[in-house]
Order: structure tokens, then sequence, then C-alpha cells
């Protein structure tokens, strides 16, 4: 398979990943993690070395509460064999995972199935 990446008509190539965040259809998180300890760990992970790890926990203190997570940010995620967060809370949380690094150019896979 061949071809080019564009955005806007302008070649762009793998430089996409750099300007851009993807959240995924299944949801793939581990399930013994809190929300806010799966976000810390996110942001620990993708986020600018130079940002301070105060910066980092602001941010996603930030994302918690702009999704709407305050009320699960300590629960664990659980999965079909033990009880964690909603469906919906789960959604919330993917898309927070790729937000946290404030992506200019955002990708969905069926973001509101589920």
């Amino acid at each position: 398979m061949k071809g080019c990446i564009t955005v806007n008509g302008h070649k762009i190539g793998q430089g996409i990943t750099s300007i851009s965040g993807y959240v995924q259809q299944t949801d793939l998180a581990m399930p013994t993690l809190t929300v806010r300890e799966h976000l810390n760990f996110h942001a620990a992970l993708r986020m600018d070395q130079r940002i301070s790890p105060t910066e980092r926990r602001e941010r996603v203190e930030d994302v918690i509460r702009d999704l709407g997570l305050s009320n699960c940010s300590d629960v664990q995620i659980g999965d079909s064999k033990r009880k964690g967060i909603s469906g919906g809370e789960m959604k919330r949380l993917q898309f927070g995972s790729e937000v946290l690094t404030d992506p200019p150019l955002l990708f969905c896979d069926e973001p509101t199935t589920g």
C-alpha cells in the first residue's frame, strides 16, 4: 500500500503523530488502576519531558474536572471480572488520555458507541 498523508492539502507525512491524538474504539486500560492513576501514568509517558511533575498533575486534575470524572477519579477502572467505572466514564477516560497533551487534531474511532 502506498500513499501520502496530507492535512488541508499539505503533505505532513509521519509528522502527523506529533500534532494528533487517537481515541481508540476499544477500551485499553489497566483494570487495577484508578482513573487518576491511569491519567498520571499517561501524562508521565506522553507529555513533554520539559513539563514539571507539578504541571503534569495539574493538567491531569484539569482533565478529570473538565470531563466530569471527579466522582470516579479514585475508583479502579475495573473490567468484566471486577466492578469499576461505567461505560460512559470509560469513554471519557479514553478521551482524557489523549487530550492530556492538548493535540490540535484528534481522531476518534466511533466515540459515541458503547
